[in-house]
């Protein structure tokens, strides 16, 4: 029985997100007209992108029913402008990783967690050459909930695979606390990846089984996870 395998994308498989924070802030000023607001004024790792404008929005004093009529323009225009400021700030890939993509590909179901609204994660991933290794998926467009991503992704790589994946055979790797509670609310095996903002002391407190740097530890990823 192959493993399936689910990434976090920022922090986990790439970095710089500069792109990405312009355009939450492009909206927040175009779409709600809320000049001052800036998503820096929360702790917004591994949230997702709409669980982000909600609460950014809410403290600014935008009603729950005006986030409501308007989400689907403000996710339409985030990806437009994602799109437009990706070649000023690209991103760049965390070290290992595309060989580590390599090297497992033939041997397991590869999918994305992520808050990244659908089409920002493919636009980001496509510009790196990384998008195609991926044939399941849980997306921040879907639902605010990062747990629930995990189970849309698993149920899709069933779906896919016309297998049932047992929960030792489920590994997800991520680089927040938010990402590690998120798979220890299912019982998932989870594993950090220390190359984002958060510490390798501070993804093992939070519970991942593992804490690697990047994916050029692979030799010892594969070893310990038995991949």
């Amino acid at each position: 029985m192959p493993h399936l395998i689910l990434f976090d994308i920022d922090g986990t498989l790439v970095k710089g997100n500069k792109a990405h924070l312009e355009a939450f802030n492009y909206v927040f000023r175009e779409i709600f007209g809320v000049k001052d607001a800036d998503i820096e004024e929360i702790e917004h790792h591994g949230l997702t992108d709409e669980l982000i404008i909600r609460i950014i929005m809410k403290r600014h004093g935008i009603r729950p029913k005006e986030i409501d009529e308007k989400i689907n323009e403000v996710k339409t225009n985030m990806i437009k402008y994602y799109q437009l400021k990706l070649p000023e700030f690209p991103v760049s890939i965390v070290p290992g990783t595309r060989t580590f993509l390599e090297e497992i590909k033939e041997e397991a179901v590869l999918g994305l967690i992520t808050g990244n609204l659908k089409d920002i994660a493919r636009i980001k991933l496509n510009s790196v050459d990384l998008w195609d290794y991926f044939s399941v998926g849980g997306f921040g467009s879907e639902n605010t909930e990062r747990f629930r991503l995990i189970e849309y992704a698993i149920k899709r790589a069933v779906k896919l695979k016309d297998v049932k994946f047992n929960k030792n055979e489920i590994i997800i790797f991520g680089d927040t606390p938010r990402d590690i509670g998120a798979a220890k609310k299912l019982n998932l095996n989870v594993i950090g990846i220390a190359s984002g903002k958060y510490s390798e002391n501070a993804l093992k407190d939070a519970g991942a089984k593992y804490v690697y740097r990047d994916f050029s530890e692979i030799s010892r990823i594969r070893e310990d996870l038995s991949i």
